[in-house]
């Protein structure tokens, strides 16, 4: 009873002394901070998750346990999601969405922590999705919040899911321009000089929460060792070209098994149909458990060995350039299935973290194969 009283207290008191833009700098503050410690939560657990069931599993029979993995996973999302909590979790950027557009604003309270759970359990025991689509509906869900337990108008409370969204997004690639450059690219925000404050003050907090509590380290460290070359200029053109076309297939992938999923009115035949079909995908390539971003940092240094690591290929110590550009193409194109049906079976994450794969391993084969048939020398980090 004495910690409502001191709440509803220290409500009364900010409320009578903050006003206008003044209590909305304080909130987008206060937003940015919740959001990244909601999005370094999910980061951290996932990866605690993963590092003790890789030690639990470890052992001669490894390569036939991390198949099943996400399918354990999977099974406790929707026990959760459907049978605990009783709610549809949703799956994060499209959330955010549906509640500045019909909601006005409202997220549900659950969604600031039941996001956490269910990415944990899918991606922690190694689904095919990412993390920041369920890290910026956490965050968004804290600004939506936050702005109802102030009492702020509908179109503040936007302007707090936007802030909050990016402050979750700086935090997870300690990056606040990326953070702001996100909520107006994905979530359409209107760019006024009352609005770029509150983003740059909740993106800064965001990110400054992640240094203070994680260091200087990066997500994805990039080491250019040379500069851009103009003649360079029509790879750039001809990769990105490819890269629309992978981009397309993704999605055409991705909607196609979304229909499929959906006339399946089981969800535990949903579960068992796709576990099964991603555990085959996985005991052949196991390089696409989980997020994927192992792989990133190999394709950034040039590397193919994580191709080979703990598959049947490996065992037949064929690690010739041609078979490496075969897995790779292999790889690309089953992601993207490991990830469909990893949403189709249940599993709550986002799309983020395997479209980088597959652009890093795109980039990867594209400078490689140019390599590889003697038609230019191009450095592989650019790509």
């Amino acid at each position: 009873m004495s910690n409502n009283r001191f709440l509803l207290k220290t409500l009364a008191t900010v409320r009578k002394h903050a006003h206008g833009q003044r209590l909305i700098l304080f909130l987008s503050i206060l937003s940015g901070i919740f959001a990244g410690l909601a999005a370094l939560a999910i980061k951290n657990l996932v990866f605690f998750t993963k590092d003790t069931l890789a030690h639990l599993s470890s052992g001669p029979y490894q390569h036939y346990l991390l198949p099943v993995l996400p399918a354990i996973g999977i099974l406790a999302t929707i026990l959760f999601s459907h049978g605990l909590l009783k709610k549809n979790v949703g799956h994060g950027i499209p959330m955010a969405l549906y509640a500045i557009s019909k909601n006005k604003g409202k997220i549900q309270p659950h969604n600031m922590f039941s996001s956490i759970i269910t990415s944990t359990l899918t991606v922690g025991f190694g689904g095919s999705a990412g993390l920041e689509g369920p890290s910026v509906v956490t965050g968004a869900a804290w600004g939506s919040n936050i702005g109802r337990l102030f009492g702020v108008s509908h179109k503040k409370m936007i302007l707090l899911i936007a802030c909050s969204s990016a402050g979750a997004m700086a935090a997870i690639f300690k990056a606040p321009v990326a953070g702001i450059v996100f909520v107006l690219e994905v979530l359409m925000l209107e760019l006024t000089m009352a609005s770029i404050i509150p983003l740059l003050l909740a993106a800064l907090s965001g990110a400054l929460v992640a240094f203070l509590l994680t260091g200087m380290d990066v997500v994805i460290p990039v080491d250019i060792q040379r500069g851009f070359l103009v003649n360079e200029v029509p790879f750039f053109i001809l990769f990105g070209v490819l890269a629309g076309f992978l981009s397309a297939y993704f999605t055409k992938i991705f909607k196609s098994t979304e229909h499929i999923f959906d006339r399946i009115k089981s969800r535990y035949s949903r579960w068992f149909i796709g576990s099964m079909c991603l555990a085959v995908i996985l005991f052949f390539f196991p390089s696409i458990y989980g997020e994927g971003f192992e792989a990133i940092h190999s394709a950034l240094r040039g590397s193919v060995d994580f191709v080979f690591d703990g598959n049947m290929f490996n065992s037949q110590n064929d690690h010739s350039m041609m078979m490496a550009f075969f897995l790779l193409i292999m790889i690309l194109f089953l992601k993207i299935v490991a990830t469909s049906v990893t949403f189709g079976s249940g599993g709550v994450g986002g799309i983020f973290a395997p479209s980088l794969f597959m652009g890093a391993l795109l980039g990867l084969l594209f400078v490689l194969a140019l390599r590889y048939f003697g038609i230019y020398d191009l450095p592989v980090d650019h790509f």
